[in-house]
């Protein structure tokens, strides 16, 4: 005899609301993503380059000025494959603990879709056409964190698989 839920099963109790997800809907961008500028992940002399690309615009724009990590290399949130970002712990190398090959990132999970620090990753629809820089930006905790989830003390959370055999067993790292 075949059983059929005739209502959702209702969640467990948890001690803390961002144990559990936020129904919220998909809606899938590409976009491009640049390595970290920090450590060797860039070549120095690239990096002095950037910094003084940021020195400028912070001369021009004040706060508001844009900058490579936050606003041009890695955006915030939820991502398939990219570069990891690296906010917390500086770049690491992450290898195979079967190979020893360079692992690849598979998936970023992060609880916040923006940051403090941006505002260029904010969709269109979440900001008011009449502000301009972190001003326009619209909504609350809503736009800011719409999974309710956390990673760490609000970290992302990084999976890396192996390039050269999928079937070793896959890292995570929290940065």
């Amino acid at each position: 005899m075949e059983r059929v839920l005739l209502a959702p099963p209702e969640p467990p109790l948890l001690p803390w609301e961002h144990e559990l997800p936020e129904p919220c809907v998909l809606h899938p961008e590409e976009v491009d993503t640049y390595p970290w500028a920090e450590g060797d992940a860039l070549p120095a002399s690239l990096i002095a380059r950037i910094d003084a690309w940021e020195d400028v615009l912070a001369e021009e724009d004040g706060p508001e000025a844009p900058n490579y990590q936050s606003d041009l290399s890695i955006p915030p949130g939820w991502r398939v494959g990219g570069f990891p970002s690296w906010a917390s712990t500086g770049p690491l190398a992450v290898d195979c603990a079967s190979c020893a090959a360079p692992m690849r990132l598979l998936l970023t999970a992060a609880g916040e879709e923006t940051d403090a620090d941006s505002h260029s990753w904010v969709p269109l629809e979440d900001r008011d056409p009449s502000l301009r820089g972190k001003a326009s930006v619209r909504g609350g905790a809503s736009i800011v964190r719409p999974t309710r989830l956390r990673f760490g003390r609000d970290r992302a959370l990084h999976v890396f698989v192996c390039p050269d055999n999928p079937g070793h067993p896959a890292r995570w790292v929290l940065s």
